[in-house]
């Protein structure tokens, strides 16, 4: 079988290929992913204690358990005595009937769920798939283990039916764990950048208050602007923090008027964006066509304040193709909206506006329903229809209409 190292470069490249199979979702919502939100509270207490995400143990619950909190998550054996499928005689220690979460905990820990310190996506899927076992990539390679991608463009047939019994036509009747993180992703019930880090909200050598992400050692390895005006910043202090702590855990506010150089510092988004190369920064004011019919001007934040406009590309590649579409000219109502803005539009705390991912729209000759038809056929992955105008982003994943 492959290193560790093979399997986690495989698994990521599987992720970032993965696509849900469209006649599938309604079933992982109903089945899997409200389930699992709906006692999101009991998995936290086991991951506080485990250090591990609480999505994780929800997906390997309704797996194993089918969400049976009688049951032990190791292998969904009744918790009035030790469990007697693989592994056996868990927990080791105490008689039955056992707690669910000392059980939970167990199940976790014989796996070193609590060692492990950097969830990363493709160190989420290998944990599954080694919960689950190795078969299908030792003895039958060919076959995407089902555990994992049932339900996806990764998966066809294929499937112990039982331990150590191999049917290469049978077709897994059961959700993968990536279909069901897949999902969850694309409903925004989970954000990729929430973490153990700490913050601080500074001022930068540009002038411009940035939050700050600081590493154990308070050093920055990340940056988002919030404005340019401290005293809207402290105005505005209770929603940001609303924010930052819908993101990360056990944080630590530091605020300080400190100086440092945030051009050294890589930016950090706030959604599920961070790390997309298709967004840009500019500075307000900056003289620059964006596309044939686009400029900078038009998708900078309302607010007035803000030194720095942020600009999805590919989303301005896609109003492009819209406004050619339909022959005339577009408006936009809103584009980019640093964090302050946002608050006071009452936007979403994972607006896709805070990363210029957004815009809202509406022409100058035809009706807003017609400009929703239009664009609905084209490359925008989240719509809205309001009175006055269509809201289009072009976030990734799933799409979404609302």
């Amino acid at each position: 079988m492959e290193s560790k190292n093979e399997i986690l470069k495989n698994l990521k490249s599987l992720w970032k290929n993965c696509e849900l199979k469209e006649n599938n979702i309604s079933d992982i919502d109903k089945y899997y992913v409200n389930k699992i939100t709906l006692h999101k509270s009991r998995y936290e207490e086991v991951a506080d204690i485990i250090g591990c995400p609480w999505y994780a143990i929800g997906i390997i619950h309704g797996l194993e358990c089918n969400y049976n909190f009688n049951t032990h998550l190791h292998n969904g054996d009744s918790l009035e005595r030790r469990t007697y499928h693989v592994p056996k005689n868990r927990p080791a220690s105490g008689t039955g009937p056992f707690s669910w979460k000392v059980s939970a905990i167990d199940a976790l820990e014989i796996k070193n769920w609590d060692k492990i310190t950097d969830w990363s996506i493709e160190e989420l899927l290998y944990q599954f798939e080694r919960f689950n076992g190795f078969g299908y990539r030792q003895y039958h390679p060919t076959v995407k283990s089902p555990y994992l991608w049932s339900y996806t463009n990764n998966y066809t047939r294929g499937k112990y039916v039982q331990d150590g019994k191999w049917s290469g036509n049978t077709v897994s009747k059961q959700a993968g764990t990536a279909a069901i993180l897949k999902r969850m992703y694309g409903r925004d019930l989970i954000d990729n950048g929430k973490g153990n880090l700490k913050y601080s909200i500074i001022q930068a050598v540009d002038g411009f208050i940035y939050f700050i992400v600081l590493d154990k050692n308070n050093l920055p390895i990340g940056k988002e602007l919030l404005g340019s005006n401290f005293s809207d910043i402290i105005k505005n202090g209770k929603q940001i923090l609303d924010i930052i702590n819908s993101k990360y855990n056990k944080i630590e506010f530091l605020t300080q008027r400190i100086k440092i150089n945030a051009n050294n510092v890589d930016n950090w988004k706030f959604s599920s964006t961070k790390g997309n190369s298709n967004i840009k920064e500019f500075r307000r004011g900056e003289d620059i066509q964006l596309s044939k019919n686009f400029h900078l001007s038009e998708m900078e934040c309302k607010c007035g304040k803000c030194g720095i406009t942020k600009v999805n590309l590919e989303h301005i590649e896609n109003l492009q193709k819209l406004r050619d579409e339909i022959n005339e000219a577009i408006y936009i109502n809103s584009g980019y909206r640093c964090p302050v803005h946002n608050i006071e539009e009452g936007g979403l705390i994972d607006s896709t506006h805070l990363t210029g991912t957004a815009t809202d729209i509406k022409p100058r000759k035809i009706s807003v329903k017609e400009l929703y038809k239009i664009a609905d056929k084209m490359g925008f992955n989240g719509m809205g229809l309001y009175q006055s105008f269509v809201h289009l982003d072009s976030r990734s994943g799933i799409k979404v209409r609302f």
